[in-house]
């Protein structure tokens, strides 16, 4: 009983001290101290203030001081970042670059001039700083003669446009290339692609990009009659392949030839998905172009990169970049717009210098920080994507444009993400058949090709390697 007692008064007390308590002005509570928590972004996308980049492979055979580099420019105005790969680092020949995902740049590297195969060399994704060979020219397989490069959609397996096997013949013949398959991760050679059946002349490819329809398109150089070219579709399942586009190079417009498709190189799909392909002069009276084809392997426009009568200025490796704007960097050697990379409005064919002439001593093939190493398409990544940003207090020129036509301003500024480098989303679907120019086009192939003799004042647009 007393100790029913001494429980009752002691719970009055505290129910006494806790009702003083809540009549005492409230005093403003510190906040609970939380667990940092990292959300997942997954696929969101969120602004960032830093800028892509822009990366082209120099090759230049003039004395330039960026010889066999590769440039580094802001995306968005142009301005110089420096050499990113230095032309000591391996360089003799800069063909395809592509940022594979991985935290590496790679490069298809074609050895000009040393007596020994290519290879595909590694490079950090941040610093640009030698990482290794992923195919060693030592490798049995390796590319003899590497050109274009792309990674498969699942970006696993690397595609290597190989021009040729062996050393040029003193005819001026290539033998017959392929298109090589490695392990993206180990280089393991995992087999080559090879001429469709029913390809005659020489099968040389030079620039590769996987279609919105999974496809695998190759340009290919016929070394035999270099008034023709061909590109070549690849269900890469199956490993067959059939001509997309072709002119035969016999000078007769036949139903369904592309007229103005010789010697291709540079290879891409643009936003409004056609395909755009260069093609070089057919002689003195022609003038170099961008060939637009649709999807069903027609040629629909072209872009001229320069004038009849006045010097050359033409472009191996092609990419679309920001706004839509596409970028042909110009190879031409000893020509007033040696040097240059110009960013096209494809709508007006008109261009502005996005980096003047003289920038660069010979530039080739090019990629920026988010195309995407299948497609080539320009994207913006997802934020859990954007790891490899621009180094911090890299500075250069204001800028290097000028306006180069009657287009306007030069690339437009990315609205998000960053200096990727890294695995980028698919672009949306385009639907092309697979079978766009199949049977067709290879009977009116069969129907008309004659090789013609090598008209030996067309090679001037390979000088700097094959």
């Amino acid at each position: 009983m007393q100790l029913v007692t001494w429980l009752r008064t002691l719970t009055f007390a505290a129910r006494s001290f806790a009702g003083r308590r809540r009549r005492q002005p409230a005093c403003p509570r510190r906040p609970a101290r939380r667990h940092l928590l990292l959300e997942v972004l997954e696929d969101r996308v969120v602004p960032s203030t830093m800028t892509d980049s822009l990366y082209v492979g120099d090759n230049a055979t003039n004395g330039h001081s960026a010889d066999n580099s590769v440039q580094r420019f802001d995306a968005t105005t142009g301005a110089s970042l420096g050499t990113f790969v230095n032309g000591s680092d391996s360089l003799k020949g800069v063909r395809g670059v592509i940022f594979d995902g991985n935290g590496h740049l790679l490069v298809a590297n074609q050895n000009v001039n040393r007596g020994k195969p290519g290879d595909i060399l590694q490079y950090d994704a941040k610093t640009g700083s030698f990482q290794g060979e992923l195919v060693p020219f030592q490798d049995p397989h390796a590319p003899f003669a590497p050109r274009g490069i792309v990674l498969n959609p699942a970006h696993t397996v690397l595609y290597v446009a190989n021009f040729q096997d062996t050393d040029t013949t003193k005819a001026g013949i290539a033998p017959d290339g392929e298109v090589d398959r490695y392990d993206a991760t180990t280089g393991q050679f995992l087999g080559a692609l090879s001429r469709p059946a029913g390809f005659t002349g020489q099968f040389n490819p030079r620039g590769v990009v996987f279609g919105p329809d999974g496809n695998l398109y190759v340009s290919i150089y016929d070394s035999s009659n270099l008034k023709a070219g061909y590109v070549v579709q690849y269900d890469v399942t199956t490993s067959t392949g059939n001509i997309f586009a072709f002119n035969n190079g016999d000078g007769i417009a036949d139903p369904g030839e592309a007229k103005d498709l010789h010697r291709p190189e540079g290879i891409t799909f643009g936003p409004n998905g056609q395909l755009y392909v260069t093609g070089y002069r057919a002689d003195a009276s022609d003038t170099d172009k961008i060939v637009i084809i649709n999807t069903s392997g027609a040629e629909v426009d072209n872009i001229a990169l320069d004038a009849v009568g006045q010097p050359r200025a033409y472009g191996q490796g092609i990419l679309f970049g920001p706004g839509g704007r596409l970028f042909v960097p110009i190879s031409t050697l000893d020509s007033p717009d040696s040097g240059a990379v110009r960013s096209y409005d494809v709508t007006a064919k008109t261009f502005t210098n996005f980096e003047v002439p003289g920038t660069l001593g010979s530039a080739w093939y090019l990629t920026f920080g988010k195309t995407d190493p299948s497609t080539l398409a320009y994207v913006d990544p997802p934020a859990h994507m954007a790891l490899a940003a621009s180094p911090a207090g890299v500075t250069g020129p204001a800028s290097n444009n000028s306006q180069g036509g009657s287009s306007g301003a030069g690339a437009a500024t990315a609205p998000c993400g960053t200096d990727a480098n890294t695995s980028p989303a698919a672009q949306a679907p385009v639907q092309i058949p697979s079978g766009s120019g199949g049977t067709t086009a290879l009977d009116q192939y069969f129907a008309h090709h004659s090789a013609a003799n090598p008209d030996s004042d067309l090679w001037d647009e390979l000088s700097g390697g094959l």
